[in-house]
């Protein structure tokens, strides 16, 4: 994980161009991409997608999506292919210490993902995202 110039604080699994791939997110809130096989950077978000320090983080169902979050009182659902911010959640009431996703079925054709989050105020808040 040398493509990140603060600790990492959160990796996981995802999908990125069709092939599996790693995520990892640092305490100054980028993203990068790598290839699990040989350890390269496929792709880096250019500047910090929050605005305060990043500290956990999940993985969408579709695998193509992170939310992000940490020591401010709003999340960020980052398209990885594009390292862009396509949402931002909030406001939570606290600092986010925990999130979750699972896969709450398919309406039609859309894709539906329940996010959890759990501040530190101990209020749970839930977001149903397509």
């Amino acid at each position: 994980m040398l493509g990140h110039s603060a600790p990492v604080t959160w990796v996981g699994g995802c999908l990125f161009e069709r092939s599996d791939a790693l995520v990892s997110l640092s305490s100054d809130a980028h993203l990068n991409v790598w290839d699990p096989a040989d350890g390269r950077c496929l792709s880096s978000a250019a500047a910090p997608l929050l605005s305060h320090g990043a500290s956990v983080g999940t993985i969408l169902p579709a695998l193509t999506h992170a939310v992000i979050g940490g020591e401010g009182n709003a999340l960020a659902v980052v398209q990885l292919s594009t390292m862009s911010r396509r949402l931002v959640l909030g406001p939570l009431d606290g600092w986010c210490l925990a999130l979750a996703a699972t896969s709450d079925g398919e309406r039609g054709r859309e894709r539906r993902a329940r996010l959890v989050c759990f501040d530190a105020t101990g209020q749970l808040s839930s977001w149903m995202l397509s």
